[in-house]
């Protein structure tokens, strides 16, 4: 399989040599939002002031050039609550970055391959069952080549957009630690030791991924967008608490510059955690496009 996926990287890099790069189409978004709640409870004889803060970022890039595409993703969320006499708690941290390029193979039905990269970890300390995250600690690098379909539906004049990819292949994936304990492989660290810092599983794995947007009435924009993936590393056929599930959903209105957002993470591995993690939000922001 590793020779398939290097020879695949080799397909598409020829693929895209070989046209005139020119006449494709380059389109990037960029899209940071910050937002604020501020709580003050008074009774007699209590106090408690707390100020709650949710920065995002959601950035996406694509190329388009006959049958060839491109995309790049990024999502960056980090929020916290701070309360009077208490130190900061973090409510979110999350860091997703993906490059994904597509090739169609066949015209009839729009079958195509997809090579994606994707990258995760945390910025800051925090918890996950019952240990300690911190930044790379763990991180995690998979690399999936797929076989799917993308779909693409406009309307220019309800300024609407209806996007889908779907697919199902093999995956490997590299997971990075260094005080964290998995599950399956637990290894106290070693700094001596490079292997006891870097876990690798393989097995099947598929993925769906959705993005609607639509202009509600004038200057009022709806969105809504989620991605998906499954992946089943050798040994989940005869246990299912083995497949790793990873999911975010992000939904919001905007009017000009305020926009209310909802976002939901989702992240279930048993080689983590024998507990699902989710963290949900929803916030009123000040958004921007870059």
């Amino acid at each position: 399989m590793k020779r398939v996926i290097f020879l695949m990287i080799i397909i598409f890099t020829f693929s895209l040599n070989a046209q005139d790069t020119t006449k494709g189409k380059f389109t990037t978004f960029l899209n940071p939002k910050i937002g604020f709640t501020y709580q003050n409870t008074s009774k007699s004889g209590f106090e408690d002031r707390s100020l709650q803060w949710l920065a995002n970022v959601n950035g996406k890039l694509t190329y388009d050039y006959n049958l060839f595409s491109l995309s790049g993703l990024l999502f960056v969320n980090y929020g916290q609550l701070h309360r009077q006499d208490k130190l900061p708690e973090k409510t979110q941290d999350n860091i997703i970055m993906s490059v994904t390029p597509t090739y169609q193979l066949d015209t009839a039905s729009k079958i195509r391959l997809f090579l994606e990269s994707t990258f995760e970890t945390t910025l800051r300390e925090g918890r996950l069952g019952q240990q300690t995250t911190r930044f790379m600690d763990p991180g995690f690098f998979y690399q999936s080549l797929y076989l799917g379909q993308k779909k693409l539906i406009k309307n220019p004049e309800t300024k609407m957009m209806f996007e889908a990819n779907y697919g199902i292949g093999y995956a490997y994936q590299l997971v990075i630690k260094d005080q964290f304990l998995l599950n399956f492989n637990p290894q106290k660290p070693d700094a001596s030791d490079l292997s006891k810092k870097v876990s690798f599983e393989s097995g099947a794995s598929a993925f769906i991924e959705s993005n609607y947007t639509r202009e509600l009435i004038k200057d009022v924009t709806f969105n809504f967008g989620f991605k998906t993936t499954f992946f089943a590393r050798d040994g989940s056929y005869t246990d299912v608490a083995k497949i790793r599930v990873s999911s975010l959903a992000s939904s919001s209105i905007k009017y000009k510059f305020i926009s209310l957002d909802y976002q939901n993470r989702l992240l279930y591995d048993a080689n983590l955690s024998l507990t699902r993690d989710m963290t949900e939000a929803l916030v009123l922001s000040f958004s921007w496009v870059l």
